[in-house]
This record gives structure tokens, sequence and C-alpha cells, in this order.
């Protein structure tokens, strides 16, 4: 169920809207500056870009620069998190009766069947691709770590009487139950203390009436308030805003369909002399106007005692609050080669029809070239005439300009600077021959980039909302359905959960939590480790010596391992079977057979110029094949 407010001491109503509206106020000050860049980086996204300055008859093509670039680097995340089972860890405390690895089921479990609306549930790993877009193109990625009771329904049969010709029937079960759920907040919505000291952090949401109206019937809000709201201040400004933000038109709400924007603040609640008068609370105001929800202790709404908000940037900048979004230097770019794109467009149209005058009064009938003058036409002259006149001539024609294509492509290669790729990362062939030690500098000087990248994401982001997420799990235990619990830890492990209280639960399964996210990180380092080990086993069999020291000293069987799970692939599940193993002595007396069939040599065919090693175009497909994120 859902918790009940405590009963303590409140601030007045209008201390209470005064604070919150001035919190907002100074928070949407500071970042006006950065929601125009994010903007323009959504546009570039979206592919709208201001044309006003073009004629008719212009070319207005976009080029869908930041589009491929943002998509390919959310899908490297998401395959990240997808591929490896095992991308976070987790520390419980020593003594508990769950094994971490158990515990870790429970979460995944609640983390792939998460609350995304009322009815609706979704994935986690969608999220996170959803969210390092927001964090390419806004800066920062700010994810709301909580819960919510939602409708379920279950099924069984009644048995019928098939004498008497009854059928079975079907029978549901409907309860309410509680999910996870992290939601994914806009920049927009979202005022944090610009100061940096933390005083205070708002989220705004807009809601429909009916939602509001449940959620205070479950007592999350004051109901007696929420029935009170009878207007419905719609921001048209805003709305229009978010509509193109989210890459959609306009739209007119039906009539009975009302809205509530709900501006909730966690933190600290000033009074007029500047003095606190109320202290790690949340507090909701509706409308601008309407206190909702009174000041609560976040330690009586979250057991973690924190703010269920966890907000970084991908770019981090020193004593910045909004921090620098990875493709703020990339959208200007993008602009700048559409523009350049297009007048290479309009030079090559231009070469090939030019500009025309026309002596309409040599005419038959000027008619007919009232809607331009197709191709392979026949004019009518009249008397008036020359007999070598030219009634149609080409007084201009457009030609594309050299440097128009060299500018383009240092454009090109800037933006590819900006958003650290290149053709090869983007499946294209460089445009020039590029030398292979080239394009391992290259990769390597994007990947110190992408490696911090990947390893602030993993401890900023990922760490926190794993933390609150199982946090919110351990105080609402209660209301998980018993089956999710069962399935995920056992039966025996569920019934020991069930018959210690709320309090010791949270106690016993968050004291001492850690987390460790490497799902990222491995990506990045598993191939490196591939091509290492395998440098070093090139480096030992040209070397006699250290041939010998290797077989003497290391184990081939685990020295295979390693390279197998550097590349991903779990040993385990290749390795024979009791059966197996004890026909594998028929199976070398076959190989035997079949090595001594084979022609001197081996009958290793040939490189298709006659000569070289054939395994050497199969190891450098490998060593490419090997790093599947290479263009991260």
């Amino acid at each position: 169920m859902a918790q009940k407010r405590p009963k303590t001491r409140s601030p007045s109503e209008e201390v209470i809207l005064r604070t919150v509206r001035e919190y907002r106020k100074e928070a949407s000050d500071a970042r006006k500056s950065r929601m125009k860049r994010n903007r323009l980086n959504w546009d570039m996204y979206y592919g709208n870009q201001d044309w006003s300055h073009k004629q008719e008859g212009q070319s207005t093509e976009f080029l869908p620069k930041m589009s491929g670039a943002a998509e390919q680097m959310s899908a490297f995340v998401k395959r990240a998190l997808v591929q490896f089972g095992d991308w976070f860890s987790m520390e419980l405390p020593q003594g508990s009766f769950l094994a971490p690895e158990q515990a870790r089921a429970m979460l995944r479990l609640f983390l792939e069947n998460m609350a995304v609306s009322r009815t609706h549930t979704g994935s986690f790993y969608t999220l996170v691709s959803d969210a390092v877009k927001q964090g390419l193109m806004e800066s920062l990625i700010i994810l709301k770590v909580h819960g919510q009771h939602m409708p379920t329904r279950s099924w069984r049969t009644e048995p019928g009487d098939r004498i008497l010709g009854i059928p079975d029937s079907l029978t549901s079960d409907d309860a309410t139950v509680w999910r996870l759920r992290i939601d994914l907040i806009p920049s927009e919505d979202y005022y944090p203390d610009p100061t940096g000291r933390h005083l205070y952090e708002i989220h705004s949401v807009e809601r429909d009436y009916f939602d509001v109206l449940e959620s205070a019937e479950q007592g999350l809000y004051d109901k007696s308030v929420v029935e009170k709201i009878t207007e419905d201040f719609q921001r048209e400004d805003e709305d229009k805003r978010k509509a193109r933000h989210k890459g959609q038109d306009e739209t007119t709400p039906i009539r009975n369909r009302r809205r509530v924007v709900i501006d909730e603040c966690w933190g600290t609640l000033l009074g007029p002399d500047g003095r606190p008068v109320a202290t790690d609370v949340v507090v909701a105001i509706a409308n601008n106007r309407h206190v909702i929800r009174p000041p609560e202790n976040i330690r009586e709404v979250f057991w973690h005692g924190e703010s269920p908000i966890v907000s970084a940037p991908v770019i981090r900048v020193p004593h910045s609050v909004h921090h620098k979004a990875l493709y703020d230097d990339a959208s200007g770019l993008n602009v700048a080669i559409n523009e350049l794109y297009n007048l290479i467009l309009d030079g090559g149209i231009g070469s090939v029809w030019g500009v025309r005058q026309v002596h309409a009064n040599w005419l038959a009938d000027p008619r007919q070239i009232s809607n331009g003058i197709p191709a392979n036409a026949t004019l009518v002259l009249n008397e008036e005439a020359p007999m070598d006149g030219k009634v149609v001539e080409t007084v201009t024609t457009g030609k594309v300009p050299p440097e128009a294509m060299t500018v383009l492509n240092l454009a090109d290669r800037e933006f590819q600077a900006a958003v650290k790729t290149n053709d090869t990362r983007l499946g294209f062939l460089p445009p020039r021959a590029v030398k292979a030690t080239e394009l391992v500098q290259a990769e390597q000087s994007g990947a110190v980039v992408i490696d911090g990248f990947a390893a602030d994401l993993e401890t900023e982001i990922m760490v926190p909302v794993l933390r609150k997420a199982w946090m919110c799990l351990c105080q609402f235990v209660d209301d998980i359905p018993s089956d999710d619990v069962v399935k995920a830890i056992g039966t025996s492990n569920a019934f020991k959960l069930s018959q210690m209280s709320a309090a010791q639960r949270f106690a016993a399964l968050s004291h001492g939590l850690g987390f460790k996210v490497s799902g990222l990180t491995n990506t990045l380092s598993k191939a490196r480790d591939f091509q290492r080990i395998m440098a070093l086993m090139q480096g030992i069999a040209s070397t006699p010596p250290l041939l010998e020291a290797f077989i003497r000293r290391m184990s081939a069987d685990k020295t295979l391992d390693t390279l197998m799970r550097a590349l991903n692939i779990n040993p385990e599940s290749l390795q024979m079977t009791e059966d197996e193993q004890k026909e594998m002595p028929a199976k070398l007396a076959r190989m035997a057979m079949l090595q001594q069939m084979m022609p001197p040599g081996g009958g290793s065919p040939p490189n298709s110029d006659g000569g070289g090693d054939a395994m050497s175009g199969m190891r450098s497909e490998i060593n490419q094949n090997a790093e599947p994120t290479q263009g991260f």
C-alpha cells in the first residue's frame, strides 16, 4: 500500500507556494542557454533546420549526421547490457540469507519488467538506450527511481461437467501489485539548484487529472485539495515546445481531458527570513497554486533517505550544474554541412538547367510557355521574329565551385571528430587509401573519450540507480507478487523473506550494500584483451625458449578458456559430456586416418595472389571482427 504521510507541523501554504515558485524561477533562469542548445541538438536529430533564408527552387536537403551517430552510440550501450548476462554484481552484508547471485537475479527480474505507465510495463535496457540519447543531446541523464501500484490479472479455469455437457469456464482474478518504475526525465522538466549546493531539485510533470485523482485515492496526494482543482492551466507555448522536442506536431487536447502540472520539490524549504522551515522533505504543488502534497520527510517516503532522482552528465565541466553535451559541438557542424551540401546540389542543377531568357513578343502564342518550357518542346514564332534570332537563350549557367567539395570534406571530418566517429565506424570506406596503423591510431584516440564516457555512465548513473532500485524493492517487498519472488530466489528464501518484518528485511538486505557495473567497460576491453593475448601467443610461437617455458609453466586449457571469454564465448557451453569423452579415442583414431589421406603439405589452399600465408587474411579478419565495438 502507499505510504501514509506523517503528522508533522508544516509551513503555511503561502510559504510553500512562494518558495517552490522562487526555486523554479531561479533554476529556470540559470539554464536558458542550456535549453537553447538542447533545442538545436534535437532539431539536428529530428532533421529540422530553418530554411527561411532559401528562395523558392533552392535545395533544402538534410543530411542525418547527428541521428546516425546517436543511434550508433545508444545501440552500443544497449548491446553491452544485453550481451553480458553479468553486467553488474552485488555485494550483500555478511551472513545474509540471500546469495549475491540470487539478489541479482531478483533485481534483474524487476528491471526487465518495470512499470512505464498505469497499465504497461517495459524493459530497463530500452530505458538506458533512450537515456544515452538524452545525455548526448542534453548533457544530463536524469532518472527517477521509484515504484507504483498497478493492476494485474490472472486467469484460472473452473471445471465443468462433461456428463451434463457443461464446458470449463474461464475466471479472472484482479489484484494490485507493486512494480519498480524508473522514469527518464527530460531536461526541461528538471530544475536543480544552480549553485550546485543541492538545496533543492524540482521535477515538473504534466499528468491527467483522473490520474492525479487516482494517486490521491491511494494516499499520495491530499484528496480534498485535488478535488478542488477545476481549472486547467494549459501552457500553450510549453506544449508546443514539448511537442517539437518529441518530434510530434501540435495537437488540440480533447475538451474533457483535463491536465494538471505538478511541481514536485525535494530538498529544504526556506522561509521569508532565509531560515529553513522544513528540511529534507518532499512537497508537491499543482498548477502553481495548490499544495496537493504537504511536506513529508524523505525518510518516511523512501527509507534510503535520498531523493529518487539520479542525475549525471556525459561530459563533465568543473563547477557546472548542467555541464556539456557530447554533441554540442556537432550540431553547428551539421548545419554547415547541410548548407554546403545544398550549395553543391544547386550548383549541379544550375549547370544542367541554367537561367534562360525568352523573347515572348516573338512567339505566335505566348501561352505556350506559361507553365515553363518542357523538354523537346516546339515553339511557334510570329512574323516579327528575325530569321536567325533565338527565342530562348541561356544567360547564366551554374557550376559547382571546386572549393565547395574541399570545404565539405573538411566540415565532415570536423563533425566526425566532434562525435568521436569516422567513415569506417559508420560503415563507409575511407575516401582515400588509409594505412592500417592510421586506422588503429584513430580508433585509440576516439576510444579514450568513449572509455571515460562508459566509466562515468557506470559509476555515476548505473550504480546509484541499481542501489536505489534494490532498496525500493526491499521496502515494498510485501506488495510484490509472491510468484516473482519465488521465481527469483527460490521457495525456501522466499519463505524466510515472508517471515521477516519490513524493517528487518530492509536492514538485513540494505546495510553494507554494494554494486559494481562492468558491462560497458567489459565490452570495450574484451576485444583488446583478445588482441593482446594473440600477440603474446604469436611472439611465444616464434621464440623457441619462450615456447618451452610456456609449455612447461602454463595451461593450454586455461589459455583457451581465456581467449574464448575474451570473445564473449562461454567455454562451459562447448565442453564435452562424459559420453563424448568416452568416444574421444575413436575420434582421434579417425583423425589420424584422415591426416594420412591428406596430400603432403597439409593441402592448405594458396592465397589469391599465389603466395603468402593463407592464414594471414583469416587472422586479420579475426582481429577486425573480434572487436565488435570497433566504432567506439
